[in-house]
């Protein structure tokens, strides 16, 4: 493992000189690599696992679709940040999102088939948008301009979403969950549900990650601070089913273009985005509990009016 040297001229043995072999030391290496890939893997996997085990929980809770679904957009932003080969995570914890419980049940291999044919859409999803956006864009820098931005919002509106929409409304129809008539309105439900997660949760979770922590400045922390409280405030008054709505109290929606204006005038993209993800989040919870501006609506048109506020 290691060899000593003599030295010329002394009578003794000089400084050891370690010298690895270079299979040892790779092997070391790679199972070293490998072992972070694993922990990498783990930790992707239970973040999508527990967004999508919570959207199915508000879902039930609300009897009702949940207009934005997270683990859409940490799909896409694992992917950014981590690369492709993210993919096993992703596909392994979309699967036992909806993966039987009841091994005693007679459509066991039914409903394993349905959870593999909606966990393949689901990382396809991910693996297409992210894919693209190395490719045409820049990858996770890709909110740092506006050209940049808005190859992001056509590639998380277009053929990412599109074809996890069009994979998992097709496993449904397959899988005989679905008939003919409701396929296109249930596909076009998903493809605009993975659609606001992606346009709302991917940027947060990016511009959050790539934040270098270390360099420290005490005005942008504040003017961040100011963002996130006065989002926060717009959204309780404004969205939250916690006060009783009124004609008077919908027109107070305007008031989310406050946060947002001060944050893309004073702050940067990560507070800009930060604002549309918590103001999504009380327009959300409002439109599932019966309050905020759109609680009058049917459920459809709460639903694309959801979609175009977020």
């Amino acid at each position: 493992m290691q060899e000593r040297t003599y030295e010329k001229g002394r009578g003794d043995w000089g400084h050891a000189v370690t010298r690895f072999r270079g299979s040892k030391f790779a092997a070391t290496l790679q199972l070293r690599g490998a072992a972070k890939y694993a922990f990498e893997l783990a930790v992707i996997g239970v973040c999508y696992f527990v967004l999508a085990k919570a959207g199915l929980t508000l879902a039930s809770i609300y009897s009702s679709i949940l207009p934005i679904w997270p683990a859409a957009g940490f799909a896409l932003a694992a992917v950014l940040l981590r690369g492709l080969r993210v993919w096993p995570a992703i596909f392994a914890a979309a699967f036992f999102v909806g993966a039987p419980t009841d091994l005693g049940d007679a459509s066991i291999a039914d409903s394993i088939l349905l959870s593999l044919g909606i966990a393949v859409g689901n990382t396809l999803e991910a693996i297409v948008g992210g894919y693209l956006l190395n490719v045409w864009s820049q990858g996770r820098r890709t909110f740092d301009t506006a050209a940049g931005i808005a190859k992001f919002a056509l590639v998380g509106l277009g053929p990412s979403t599109m074809i996890g929409a069009l994979v998992g409304a097709g496993s449904l129809y397959l899988a005989g969950a679905v008939d003919w008539g409701n396929l296109v309105a249930i596909g076009v439900t998903w493809w605009l549900r993975d659609a606001a997660g992606a346009l709302v949760i991917t940027p947060v979770v990016v511009l959050w990650a790539i934040t270098d922590f270390r360099a420290f400045n005490f005005d942008k922390v504040l003017a961040s601070g100011a963002t996130i409280v006065a989002a926060s405030a717009v959204g309780l008054i404004a969205f939250s089913p916690l006060i009783e709505q009124s004609a008077t109290r919908s027109a107070l929606a305007f008031l989310a273009a406050l946060p947002l204006l001060w944050a893309a005038l004073r702050c940067a993209e990560r507070d800009t985005a930060t604002a549309v993800f918590i103001l999504s989040c009380f327009a959300a919870w409002g439109t599932l509990a019966g309050g905020g501006p759109f609680a009058n609506a049917s459920v459809d048109d709460a639903f694309v009016l959801l979609i175009a506020f977020c």
